[in-house]
């Protein structure tokens, strides 16, 4: 609840696993990563951007593009992209998120769900109606199916589904 503060603290923390460890250590991304989070929470998405690109580019050189941090990296970095009013990237960044945990995980995995999730609201964004209608199916199919009624992610799925609905053919 004090995002001001949890930046202090992730900036000197940070700062000292560069000094220790260097720029490739996989702590110091996810610290980076944290910190776009937070910055993020602020209000300050260009300087977010930098430090989750800054995670990523890190993380693709320890782990290869199909590793799970790659996937978060990307898909914190397609919301960012969104924020920043930039969806064709947003876009590219959250499809290749979907595609890599298509590899790594059974297609009806709740992980699959939400970035199909966010896959549609970035398509929404675009104006993509039936593309975002059919990702944001797809995605209340697997919650329903794996999550108990009345979960949070059912709800804002159900609420992405009304508003792709509302938007003209």
């Amino acid at each position: 609840g004090e995002p001001a503060e949890a930046r202090q603290q992730i900036e000197l923390a940070l700062e000292s696993d560069l000094r220790q460890f260097g720029p490739d250590h996989p702590l110091v991304a996810v610290y980076r990563s944290n910190l776009a989070n937070i910055l993020r929470a602020l209000g300050e998405p260009a300087e977010a951007r930098q430090q989750i690109e800054l995670a990523l580019e890190s993380d693709l050189r320890q782990f290869g593009s199909d590793h799970p941090l790659v996937a978060v990296c990307r898909s914190n970095l397609a919301n960012i992209l969104s924020d920043l009013g930039e969806p064709a990237e947003a876009r590219t960044q959250i499809e290749l998120t979907l595609n890599s945990e298509l590899r790594q995980f059974d297609p009806s995995h709740p992980t699959i769900a939400v970035t199909r999730m966010n896959l549609a609201a970035i398509l929404h964004n675009l104006h993509e109606r039936d593309l975002a209608l059919q990702e944001i199916d797809l995605a209340l199919d697997i919650f329903r199916r794996k999550l108990p009624p009345g979960h949070p992610d059912i709800s804002t799925a159900e609420g992405w589904q009304r508003a792709i609905l509302a938007l003209p053919r």
